[in-house]
């Protein structure tokens, strides 16, 4: 068929030519007015667009065509991507024609079919990337959760070694007294009618000395032990360091005086502290202790607070014997616990030392010492200043 009969058998049917593909949902047309205005759209073209019609055609871009240059009507003929960059696009292979200002643009394709397949391709790709991003959280939190657990794992078999030589230091010093209790026990018992009271007086105090060194210490294990338990109250407060100082300077006073040794505490321009009371007194009451242990009769040792906006320290120094630094570094190691009897033959557990730790560390400070060997030592603690305000005026 030539031209003409083509054009004659377009004109012979074009009502129902026109009708067929204005409602034809394989083909697509619009009409615009040059300036981007829309003029017409049939349902297959209306689904393509994406906000502003004349903004929806994305290559060639509406400006595009209108400045084509044709000898005739038809301006350009090939594939047109319609859509939104963000979101879904789709091409159709069109034609685009101009007259009187206007342009049609008539183009076909199954466009349920291809939004269906382009809507999919974007939902898939979409799911994909969320897939991706979960997993890569995933891996996050897994290897989080690794650095963790090694760590943990690592400080469990620490605190194992740690615990199980500790028992064993401990084993050996409980074990010490009680053959001592046994030896003596039994040596009066196979003697008590030839024994002079003077000597069954002297070993009774040998046996009751033995029998308070190992209560003191069972009484310590106790003490400590029960510190560790995550049930243990901790129970912090404003409080005046002056008072506190007064209780225990009560406490100890007996101990200081069959010393000779003068005991200062604060009694002025005190600071307030934000502390477990009892905790601290016990922290003090053991540091004390030891100040008066290792001191000379007739000697000194002196308790001073100081604070600033982050923290208040505590000292408890003294001019005793004093210590070499290897025995300073080791005083708080769990598995190295050792006693020394004092200038005054006195014993001690080597626990307390351990249960100030823990308490300070529970408050969230650190405990230290500085010594010197024949001049004295000071340990010191410092308690995180939570008081609201910052530090006390």
């Amino acid at each position: 068929m030539n031209g003409n009969g083509m054009l004659s058998l377009v004109q012979h049917w074009a009502d129902e030519i026109v009708v067929a593909c204005l409602e034809n949902e394989s083909v697509c047309i619009a009409v615009f007015s040059v300036s981007g205005e829309l003029v017409y759209a049939n349902k297959a073209m209306s689904a393509l667009f994406k906000g502003v019609p004349s903004q929806s055609l994305i290559n060639p871009a509406f400006n595009v065509l209108t400045t084509i240059e044709s000898d005739n009507s038809l301006i350009f003929k090939g594939y047109i991507t319609v859509g939104d960059l963000l979101s879904v696009n789709s091409s159709i292979q069109a034609h685009v024609y101009r007259k009187n200002n206007e342009l049609l643009i008539i183009g076909g394709m199954p466009f349920h079919q291809l939004l269906e397949t382009n809507e999919s391709l974007h939902r898939l790709n979409r799911e994909n990337l969320e897939l991706q991003r979960e997993l890569i959280r995933e891996k996050r939190k897994l290897e989080e959760t690794l650095v963790q657990y090694n760590a943990a794992n690592v400080e469990l078999q620490k605190l194992s070694t740690d615990k199980d030589r500790f028992i064993s230091i401990l084993g050996h010093d409980l074990k010490n007294p009680f053959n001592s209790i046994l030896g003596f026990l039994q040596l009066l018992r196979s003697n008590i009618h030839r024994y002079d009271m003077e000597k069954i007086e002297k070993q009774l105090s040998i046996i009751h000395n033995s029998a308070d060194h190992t209560y003191n210490l069972l009484e310590d294990i106790l003490s400590w032990a029960h510190a560790q338990s995550s049930s243990f109250p901790f129970e912090p407060e404003i409080a005046d360091f002056c008072a506190i100082c007064t209780e225990v300077n009560v406490e100890l006073k007996a101990v200081a005086m069959a010393k000779s040794i003068t005991v200062v505490f604060p009694s002025s321009d005190c600071v307030p502290v934000y502390a477990d009371v009892n905790m601290l007194k016990s922290v003090l009451r053991n540091l004390i202790t030891n100040a008066l242990k290792f001191s000379e009769t007739g000697g000194h040792v002196e308790v001073k607070a100081s604070h600033s906006t982050k923290e208040v320290i505590v000292s408890v120094a003294d001019n005793g014997i004093g210590m070499e630094p290897e025995v300073a570094a080791d005083l708080f190691d769990l598995t190295k616990k050792f006693s020394t009897k004092g200038t005054a033959g006195e014993h001690g557990t080597g626990i307390g030392l351990l249960l100030c730790k823990d308490f300070v560390e529970k408050h969230g400070g650190q405990i230290w010492v500085d010594s010197t060997p024949g001049l004295g030592s000071t340990f010191s603690l410092s308690l995180p200043n939570r008081l609201i305000g910052g530090a006390s005026k």
